[in-house]
């Protein structure tokens, strides 16, 4: 399996949070930021380089909400646990 196929696992996707949570890495940091970008391309198979297009959100923009928030420019303004992703996305 390809690295980026990973990404379309479950399981992997569950672990990676775990991992992130437990060592600290998700608050607020880059990894969220990177993961807001993964899930846009895995909802629309799209790379955005800056602001998601609201025409191309696959969720009627709950998505692109989402991933606005996790790409914030202000670390304090982005989901601070990955909990707070997880009930995001179970919402989209």
């Amino acid at each position: 399996v390809s690295s980026y196929m990973l990404w379309l696992i479950p399981d992997f996707v569950s672990n990676y949070f775990i991992k992130c949570t437990c060592i600290g890495y998700f608050c607020g940091g880059d990894h969220c930021r990177q993961l807001g970008k993964v899930f846009w391309y895995l909802a629309t198979g799209k790379v955005s380089a800056g602001i998601p297009s609201k025409k191309e959100c696959p969720a009627n923009g709950k998505l692109r909400d989402l991933v606005l928030h996790m790409i914030d420019d202000d670390p304090e303004e982005r989901p601070q646990s990955v909990a707070k992703v997880r009930a995001a996305i179970n919402e989209v």
